[in-house]
């Protein structure tokens, strides 16, 4: 009896002794490869916290918006399009998207395409004038030198419109010498209605021609 009394005094002390022995040498470790102590702290902590840290969700920088195209170096941002009477002004932002100047055309219309709309009955417009800063379209081209990353107003106005309330289709037939002559579509535009004392955009006369 006090044989076994004694074992087991024996195999206690024997497990203190290890206990002791590494604890004593996780404390060295630590002592000499603090990043490792950092590291496992750190890893405590994450997880009792991980449950009160508020979930981190990308930043999303694109702009949603199916009124704007980016194409050809350039982003076009169709902004609104309002009638007044029988004119409708569409105003957009363009900005070149490259690091130098760039050169851009916006034509009215061309042997090879036009500024227009077509309504919901699928009929066509031609623009009257178009305008990129303070360059209006005379006959035919507003043209202008944009800077890089600088937003530019622009403008359409069309002329002898019946009322409507949607474009199906608009689209803006420019030319800049790395893409050549394009057109970008913009779809299922709304139209507001102008308040009386808005005035339309200052432009050139030119005849209209419709489709």
């Amino acid at each position: 009896m006090k044989l076994n009394k004694v074992n087991s005094q024996s195999k206690f002390f024997q497990v203190l002794t290890v206990l002791s022995l590494f604890v004593g040498v996780i404390s060295l470790f630590k002592l000499n490869f603090p990043v490792f102590a950092s590291a496992v702290d750190t890893s405590k902590s994450s997880k009792g916290n991980k449950q009160n840290q508020p979930t981190k969700v990308e930043s999303n920088h694109q702009i949603e918006s199916h009124h704007l195209v980016e194409q050809d170096n350039f982003s076009f941002q169709l902004e609104e399009c309002k009638q007044k009477n029988i004119t409708i002004s569409c105003s957009l932002i363009v900005t070149n998207l490259t690091e130098n100047e760039l050169n851009l055309r916006l034509f009215r219309e061309s042997s090879q395409a036009a500024t227009r709309f077509f309504d919901l009955s699928g009929n066509g417009y031609i623009s009257k004038t178009v305008q990129i800063g303070s360059k209006v379209s005379e006959y035919i081209v507003a043209e202008k030198l944009l800077p890089p990353g600088i937003p530019t107003k622009a403008s359409i106005q069309f002329d002898l419109i019946p009322q409507l309330e949607k474009l199906d289709l608009l689209e803006l037939y420019y030319y800049s010498k790395s893409a050549g002559n394009k057109i970008v579509n913009f779809h299922n535009v709304d139209i507001s209605e102008s308040k009386p004392n808005e005035s339309q955009t200052s432009a050139v006369a030119i005849p209209n021609t419709q489709e």
